[in-house]
């Protein structure tokens, strides 16, 4: 991600104003239909009034639907063209194994883009059926939304789960730790913090370690503010909860046998995720390093963003990427420390500010006398 031949077309891009490169890292979301109602989640859970959604965040209505293969595959071959991809992550609005022809997608890519790092973030409900084929696919990492350590809290937190649906998940994840290919698939463990699992790290380092995950990563909770309507918040840990919990952590970083334990992150002593404090103090990078592919076909700058800049059904994906609008959105947000964050993002929940913050530091170093773009 931060290589040095990233570093340098990146300020060769900032530096002219155009897009010299296409994206660093992708989003692709294949599936708007998902087969979890996680209680915390602002698209499936049902917290949020539709007519909030409607008025506030269109972005977070799920339509259902699947995206188009052969528009996918045009979106890659615009990838490759365009060059310099780094990462693609398969996530959603909904469960990306949902989509039938998911890993044809995944090998296209992988034909096309030999380089590109393919991450698949799931909930793993589908991942026991799929297990063999996306070894056979060469993904390089598989990163399992697991949420809880015991069957109970998962069934709790997952509306539509089951304690059975949780043990399958668990078999596939103890399978694929079996059957990885010289170390391949990465298998990665996370749980979005909250008062219902805060309890459960210890049963999840177990589960890490007995399926040869590499890391458990416990994520803050994005609390998404809709005029004044705050969703997930009475789902927040309590002081003495996040206390109890960090305590825990802090424990088992000496003693998780090679599986690295952390909280990803920066926000209060109740679990949220609030990075108003550094949103300001840089420049937004994402206009250069980053894009979000929707089922419908849809193209936005940045998952925390409410304006499409286009739509691959209509445009091909590299003439929306060297697009007046994109360009439009990259001056904007490269304007963030003098003007305030994007109007139509929340910045200040932003999950890719360690990122952002790394390229603005690596991009500082580079930096030669008379620049202005921070």
């Amino acid at each position: 991600m931060f290589s040095e031949d990233t570093i340098t077309a990146l300020r060769k891009s900032v530096e002219s104003g155009t897009a010299a490169h296409g994206p660093v890292s992708v989003q692709v979301l294949p599936s708007g239909t998902c087969n979890a109602e996680c209680v915390f989640c602002p698209i499936h859970s049902r917290t949020i009034p539709l007519e909030l959604k409607q008025k506030h965040a269109p972005r977070l209505i799920s339509q259902g639907g699947l995206l188009d293969f052969q528009l996918y595959r045009e979106f890659i071959d615009d990838l490759k063209e365009l060059g310099l991809s780094k990462r693609i992550q398969y996530t959603g609005l909904g469960d990306p194994l949902v989509h039938p022809k998911f890993v044809e997608m995944v090998s296209y890519a992988r034909a096309q883009l030999p380089n590109c790092s393919l991450i698949v973030v799931t909930n793993g409900i589908y991942l026991k059926k799929y297990c063999r084929e996306l070894v056979d696919s060469a993904v390089d990492e598989i990163s399992v939304s697991l949420n809880a350590g015991k069957p109970e809290t998962w069934a709790e937190l997952n509306r539509k789960g089951t304690e059975e649906q949780f043990h399958a998940i668990i078999e596939a994840l103890e399978y694929l730790g079996r059957i990885k290919n010289s170390g391949k698939p990465r298998l990665t463990i996370t749980a979005v913090l909250s008062k219902h699992n805060y309890d459960d790290l210890r049963d999840l380092l177990t589960i890490a370690q007995r399926s040869k995950s590499a890391a458990l990563t416990f994520i803050r909770m994005m609390v998404i503010d809709l005029g004044g309507f705050q969703s997930n918040r009475d789902l927040l840990c309590s002081p003495d909860q996040f206390r109890k919990f960090d305590q825990t952590l802090e424990e088992l970083k000496t003693n998780a046998s090679g599986v690295y334990v952390g909280l990803c992150g920066i926000g209060p002593d109740d679990g949220s995720l609030d990075t108003a404090g550094v949103a300001v103090t840089a420049p937004c990078y994402a206009g250069w390093t980053f894009a979000l592919l929707y089922p419908d076909g849809s193209i936005y700058p940045c998952c925390m963003c409410e304006t499409s800049l286009g739509n691959v059904a209509k445009a091909r994906f590299k003439d929306i990427w060297r697009s007046t609008l994109y360009s439009s959105f990259r001056t904007r947000v490269m304007r963030i420390p003098q003007l305030g964050v994007m109007p139509g993002c929340l910045c200040n929940e932003c999950g890719y500010y360690y990122e952002n913050q790394e390229y603005h530091r690596l991009l500082s170093l580079q930096r030669k006398p008379g620049d202005v773009y921070s």
